[in-house]
């Protein structure tokens, strides 16, 4: 029995790997994960200065964070995360795939324009209302995205 119960934190605790060499900002966003876990606070007890609010999302940009509106938490990428950190910091604007990529960008990874395409993608389905129909995150011209809602602060 206690053979399962540690094959089974292992396998909770799968998502806190981080690959060298990382980001500080990831791996302090991890540990606070952790830490809100461990002592379980629920998302509503983080800094609401932190958190924004999009359509049916709930986004802390400190706490690293996702939550739909029926509190179901959703892990993210650290590209996914500073990809939508670009998003809603800047709601409602079109950007092409350099742009995004310029905001995305701190030195750690050679990065190409096809990976904006990836992780759209990614976080589309993540974020997504209707697959067929991507309400949130939107193809701008053929070149870029758009960030088609509003984000304000909670």
């Amino acid at each position: 029995m206690a053979h399962d119960r540690t094959e089974m934190r292992n396998i909770m605790e799968a998502d806190n790997y981080i690959a060298k060499p990382f980001i500080l900002r990831e791996l302090l966003a991890r540990v606070k994960t952790v830490l809100r876990r461990s002592q379980g606070q629920s998302s509503a007890t983080t800094d609401p200065s932190s958190v924004t609010t999009f359509a049916d999302w709930s986004f802390d940009k400190i706490c690293c964070w996702l939550a739909s509106r029926a509190d179901e938490e959703v892990s993210l990428a650290i590209m996914e995360f500073n990809l939508l950190i670009a998003f809603t910091d800047n709601a409602n604007k079109a950007f092409d795939r350099d742009q995004l990529l310029d905001m995305l960008q701190d030195g750690s990874w050679e990065a190409y324009d096809r990976c904006i395409d990836v992780l759209a993608g990614r976080l589309r389905g993540k974020i997504k209302t209707d697959q067929k129909k991507p309400a949130l995150i939107k193809t701008a011209s053929s070149t870029g995205y758009v960030f088609a809602t509003s984000a304000e602060l909670a």
